[in-house]
């Protein structure tokens, strides 16, 4: 009776699996039927190259942010915070940040607000970036102004495993305006 059920069961798997492999035959054979003209087939090629397009372009925007001074400052600052760095652990790591929300990530003409992911060896969590413009005429060599500064104001982490807290490892302090040079 067991081995009976047994090439029972087998034989029932392999029909099952003859169906299967007919059904996709029949699927092709249909699908090769189709009239594919040239206006199907172009549409198609343009469609994979401009989605690919946007993704190269979206992933060169996002490292571009890492080159910008207030990150590279940031980055820095990390480096020398002791405190942080046993924290989180060295190396610290620093990935691209999500470009697509505008709400978290942006960058104004006189202020910048990123929140950017970073991974050391002990944890891992968000990097809040916040820096100002700052007004400095610099010339290079030909005589063309360069860009203006930037000087950090604020950088937060906030860890994965603790998402109620923010660990402050940069903050600017304010100057009175009695202290102000005119």
């Amino acid at each position: 009776m067991c081995v009976f059920s047994l090439i029972l069961e087998i034989g029932s798997k392999f029909f099952e699996n003859i169906y299967i492999i007919y059904s996709k035959i029949i699927m092709i054979k249909f699908l090769l039927r189709l009239p594919l003209n040239r206006y199907v087939i172009t549409a198609s090629a343009l469609g994979v190259v401009g989605s690919t397009i946007c993704i190269i372009t979206l992933k060169y925007s996002q490292y571009s942010v890492l080159r910008k001074p207030f990150c590279a400052m940031a980055i820095e600052e990390i480096n020398r915070n002791e405190a942080a760095l046993r924290l989180v652990g060295e190396p610290v790591k620093i990935q691209p940040p999500d470009l697509v929300d505008k709400q978290r990530n942006r960058v104004g003409q006189d202020q910048a607000d990123f929140w950017l992911p970073f991974q050391g060896s002990k944890r891992n969590g968000l990097l809040h970036i916040e820096a100002d413009r700052i007004e400095q005429k610099n010339q290079d060599n030909n005589g063309n102004d360069n860009d203006n500064g930037w000087q950090l104001k604020r950088i937060e982490m906030k860890l994965n495993d603790m998402p109620d807290k923010l660990l402050i490892v940069y903050k600017r302090k304010k100057i009175c305006s009695s202290m102000r040079k005119p």
